[in-house]
């Protein structure tokens, strides 16, 4: 189970009786000169089937793609109308971004709700009262569990931030055979949050994980106030656990790790070690790994509590100390004054 707490294309429609077919041109940014991004080379255009659904009398639609079984209730026609092409983007910009994974099948199943309460009938009828238990601490945004992702309408750009974020914990879920640590796995949820669309067309989205003013005023606002976690301590902790204790906290924990994933995507090194890591997540191998080095304990806890500090450890650096002074002298760098131009930019501030 993932949950998140609170991205391409878009689309020519062209309606063909039950057949739409969406011009699939993504873009991704590419260095941080202030120009325009860079230009992926064209994809086949993503063809849709729609049919009428209906959840509890209200009325919706279901939408199937290569790889997704979309089905939604939201009303807002843009909003509906541009979820299944930027579902397969943003799935197409993660085959991208990490090679190291397998490719996943199709057959996702993504369900947008059009409200709140409706999202909470659905997880009751689904997962029972056990479930909405589970679920509840969730204010705005959604979960994944075992490769579907369940979500409500927040508002056009944020439901379609937060569908990124899902949408790489279902690609995680469906190509890992061992999870990721709840740090890296939520971290790279809120990395793929960040977009803009692009300002020569319009209906096409720009992949930028700096752009995440929300994430980034988080965090800003924890360092500001001391509430920053020292790398050790964010590396342990359980962002379920922290739901239960404040919103605020929670909210710090996923900006924290949003800066912990920048901070290994911008750096060659940590990044051929996270290379590392998901290959050995998709065969199986980072339990046995960190049982030949560090024991069956700390084995059976790093991957089943999904926290703790082994896989950083093994992957990325045995110095925690030093680790932990180079990533505190990194989040200031990012939180420093007039770095928000740059965020808003959708641009590195360090």
């Amino acid at each position: 189970m993932r949950c998140c707490v609170r991205a391409g294309v878009l689309m020519a429609v062209v309606w063909c009786s039950a057949l739409v077919m969406l011009s699939c041109v993504g873009t991704t940014a590419v260095g941080d000169g202030g120009g325009r991004a860079g230009v992926l080379p064209e994809r086949p255009p993503v063809f849709v089937e729609s049919s009428v659904w209906t959840f509890q009398g209200a009325s919706g639609m279901a939408y199937t793609t290569g790889h997704y079984r979309l089905l939604t209730t939201v009303d807002r026609p843009l909003l509906r109308d541009r979820l299944p092409g930027f579902a397969e983007a943003s799935l197409a910009r993660f085959v991208e971004a990490f090679p190291e994974m397998p490719r996943p099948a199709s057959g996702l199943e993504v369900f947008v709700l059009s409200s709140r309460p409706e999202w909470e009938r659905y997880v009751v009828e689904v997962y029972g009262g056990e479930g909405l238990d589970r679920y509840r601490g969730i204010e705005r945004g959604g979960f994944t569990q075992r490769g579907r992702a369940v979500l409500w309408d927040i508002g056009v750009q944020d439901t379609l931030a937060i569908l990124a974020h899902e949408g790489w914990h279902q690609h995680a879920q469906v190509t890992l055979r061992e999870p990721l640590p709840s740090w890296l796995d939520e971290g790279l949820g809120v990395w793929a949050e960040g977009f803009r669309w692009d300002v020569f067309r319009p209906d096409e989205p720009v992949f930028l994980p700096w752009a995440n003013v929300e994430r980034f005023d988080q965090l800003r606002r924890a360092a500001s106030r001391g509430g920053l976690m020292p790398l050790d301590q964010l590396l342990t902790e359980r962002p379920q656990e922290l739901m239960r204790v404040s919103s605020e906290s929670t909210l710090t924990y996923y900006a924290q790790c949003w800066a912990l994933a920048q901070y290994i995507m911008g750096d060659p090194a940590r990044r051929t070690s996270l290379g590392r890591l998901l290959e050995d997540a998709a065969a199986g191998r980072v339990m046995m790994r960190i049982e030949q080095r560090y024991g069956e304990r700390a084995a059976r806890s790093a991957v089943l509590r999904r926290s703790g500090l082994e896989v950083w450890k093994l992957y990325f650096g045995e110095d925690i100390d030093a680790e932990r002074e180079a990533f505190a002298a990194y989040l200031q760098q990012v939180v420093a004054p007039g770095s928000k131009n740059r965020i808003v930019r959708g641009e590195s501030p360090v």
